[in-house]
């Protein structure tokens, strides 16, 4: 909890779009094995994983092809095995199922050698760890096809990182290592804006203390301050999970991190973590999106949403326009992928757990929210991954962190929710979404609810608590008049506004 800010209740209600889901942090070191971006792209070795996840063992006689002791054959899928919906994906040696190569595109597992058709439409290799992969795959579990109806989980080589080809990549060979207690981690430069991830072992702790400007040569953010309700210049929030995003420069009047930054942590063990910084020039002002169909609530029992939904079609064509009003953003391609079988039913409605604080219930994380979001593993295309689904409790979209992880896919945080069922038939949908993408990348609501401010952007228009006429510790619409409640960022409501400064670091990304 940071100050009145409940980041375990991030999500957006029906009278919040938005509370955030903050983004996550996990890891960090003490010093940098010297990396540039270019030097960076060019070292042969394998990209730090990022994300957690469980194995998942195939009950078949194989997990790899390297199991296999003759070299004409290969690890498959065992089709005449017991294949049921849900249940791993049973694997034997034999020879080729189909005739095309991993990563190639299918619609059904005959297509692929390995028998194993993604749930994302692209053959998959199964593998036991990231050393059976290529040097730009990771090994995570991934949700195959099994007919048109049912899904299995296998364990599969997938892209590590889908980005643009003008994203430099940046990361220490050999990683840090954090003893228990306060300790430092040297992140490298970049000359244009920047996205880091920070990773730690999973199931171990750790705080995000400071941000330390190298080239500035000085603290732009502490988490002590932002407790304290002081303004940070370049805001971020996490809540000690083991994957991290931020964003740097966050705020138009800060400086490139030329010659990196400095984090300030906490480890509750020791522990092994790596960083990845990923930047480029200013973004091409083309947003693509990989929209996963979960079901959703009382439309569930009419089919659904689907692929092709005319409902959808009209959403994307008003949230086209909305983006093309600021500074000529436009929507790029449109990726499909439709949820099927038993997970379908399960995660197209998500349980919000409920707590007292004082005399108000606050709203947790929905539950298996990180599981909806590792559905994303497969992907081959770039953008942000949106999950439609039902219901979760108050919640009309949610965001797995501001920022997102962008072109990291199959994560715990790799997407943002929307919740079909509260906006009818989508009615209203193109500004919760957009709303939702502002988050995921790199946006802060202009004020709170408490009347707290996170966002560090000097021209948006803000509303603290002195405004609060009724007295009721919240934030309302009516209140905020003139002072924020007509932007997009605000809270709640039904503002559409971005100040010139939002539009940038939307843009940006």
């Amino acid at each position: 909890m940071l100050g009145s800010i409940d980041v375990a209740a991030s999500g957006c209600s029906v009278r919040a779009w938005c509370v955030l889901l903050a983004a996550t942090l996990g890891a960090c070191g003490d010093e940098l094995a010297a990396t540039t971006p270019d030097q960076a792209n060019l070292l042969v070795q394998r990209v730090p994983e990022l994300g957690c996840f469980e194995d998942i063992p195939s009950p078949g006689s194989c997990q790899r092809s390297a199991d296999c002791a003759e070299p004409a054959l290969r690890c498959v899928h065992d089709q005449q095995a017991q294949n049921v919906d849900r249940g791993a994906a049973p694997l034997r040696c034999g020879t080729p199922v189909g005739a095309r190569a991993a990563h190639a595109l299918c619609s059904q597992g005959s297509d692929c050698e390995s028998g194993l058709c993604a749930l994302t439409g692209v053959c998959v290799e199964p593998c036991l760890s990231d050393e059976d992969c290529g040097l730009s795959d990771a090994c995570r579990p991934v949700e195959t096809r099994l007919g048109n109806t049912a899904l299995q989980p296998v364990m599969a080589c997938t892209r590590a990182l889908v980005l643009p080809d003008d994203v430099a990549v940046s990361y220490a060979p050999r990683g840090y290592e954090l003893g228990k207690g306060r300790d430092a981690l040297s992140i490298p430069g970049a000359d244009t804006n920047a996205l880091v991830y920070v990773q730690g072992e999973c199931g171990k702790s750790l705080d995000l203390l400071t941000l330390r400007s190298n080239d500035l040569g000085r603290t732009v953010y502490d988490r002590d301050g932002l407790r304290d309700g002081k303004r940070q210049e370049n805001t971020i929030l996490h809540d000690g999970s083991a994957l991290a995003a931020l964003v740097y420069p966050n705020n138009p009047l800060l400086t490139a991190m030329t010659t990196g930054l400095q984090l300030g942590v906490r480890s509750g063990n020791a522990q092994h973590a790596e960083s990845v910084t990923l930047s480029r020039p200013r973004g091409r002002g083309v947003l693509d999106l990989n929209l996963f169909y979960v079901g959703g609530g009382s439309e569930l029992e009419k089919g659904g949403f689907h692929p092709g939904d005319k409902r959808v079609r009209e959403m994307l064509q008003v949230f086209d326009e909305r983006l093309h009003a600021m500074d000529g953003l436009a929507l790029g391609a449109v990726h499909e992928f439709d949820v099927v079988g038993a997970l379908r039913e399960e995660l197209a409605v998500l349980d919000v757990p409920r707590r007292k604080v004082g005399d108000r219930e606050i709203e947790g994380r929905p539950e298996r929210l990180e599981e909806l979001f590792r559905l994303s593993a497969g992907l081959e295309t770039p953008g942000v991954n949106v999950f439609i689904i039902g219901d979760m409790g108050d919640y009309i979209g949610i965001a797995g962190g501001i920022p997102g992880p962008l072109g990291l896919h199959g994560t715990e945080r790799s997407g943002l929710a929307l919740a079909a069922d509260l906006m009818g038939d989508m009615v209203g949908a193109d500004q919760v979404l957009l709303h939702e993408i502002a988050h995921y990348l790199g946006l802060f609501h202009t004020s709170e609810s408490s009347g707290s401010i996170l966002e560090p952007l000097a021209d948006t228009p803000e509303c603290d608590k002195s405004f609060d006429s009724n007295e009721d510790g919240v934030l309302g619409t009516d209140e905020c008049e003139g002072h924020g409640a007509e932007n997009l960022m605000f809270w709640t409501g039904p503002g559409v506004l971005l100040s010139p400064q939002q539009i940038d670091v939307f843009a940006s990304s």
